[in-house]
C-alpha cells in the first residue's frame, strides 16, 4: 500500500536543523527551496535506503526550545558504538539504559525541542 513514510518536521531554523541531522545522525541534504536568502525547506536523505525526513522553517522562535510531541526513534546495530560516536563529535547523548520490555536506549535533543532516541532490541528478545 505505502511505499515509505517520512516525517515533516516544523523547525524555526532550517540551516541549523539541517546541520544538526548531518552532523549527529550523517543525513545529507536532497532537495532544497531557499527563500529571500535562506533555507527555509530541506529534505534530508540518509544512506539507508528508505530513510528520510523533511525540514520546514514554520516555527516561530518563540517555540524553539518547547518540548515536541513527536520523538523520532532510530534502531542503530550497536547503541554503544554510536553513542561514543556521538560523545567524539561533542553531542550530549544519555547513557544507555536496559529497559523492561528487552531493549537498550538512549536519546539525546535535536533540534527546536524534538528528542532523537536510539532504541536497539536484545536479540534473545527478537522474534522473526
Amino acid at each position: 500500500m505505502f511505499h515509505r513514510m517520512f516525517p515533516e518536521l516544523h523547525v524555526s531554523d532550517c540551516e541549523a536543523a539541517a546541520r544538526f541531522f548531518e552532523n549527529a545522525l550523517g543525513y545529507r541534504r536532497g532537495y532544497t527551496l531557499i527563500e529571500n536568502g535562506h533555507l527555509d525547506f530541506a529534505v534530508m536523505e540518509h544512506h539507508n535506503a528508505g530513510l528520510q525526513l523533511t525540514l520546514h522553517q514554520m516555527m516561530p522562535a518563540s517555540e524553539s526550545g518547547k518540548p515536541r510531541d513527536v520523538r523520532l526513534y532510530y534502531e542503530p546495530r550497536d547503541i554503544h558504538a554510536l553513542i561514543g560516536k556521538l560523545r567524539a563529535h561533542g553531542f550530549a547523548v544519555s547513557d544507555p539504559e536496559q529497559t523492561e520490555y528487552g531493549a537498550t536506549t538512549a536519546h539525546m535533543a535535536g533540534p527546536d525541542g524534538y528528542m532523537i532516541w536510539f532504541q536497539q532490541w536484545d536479540r534473545s528478545e527478537v522474534v522473526d
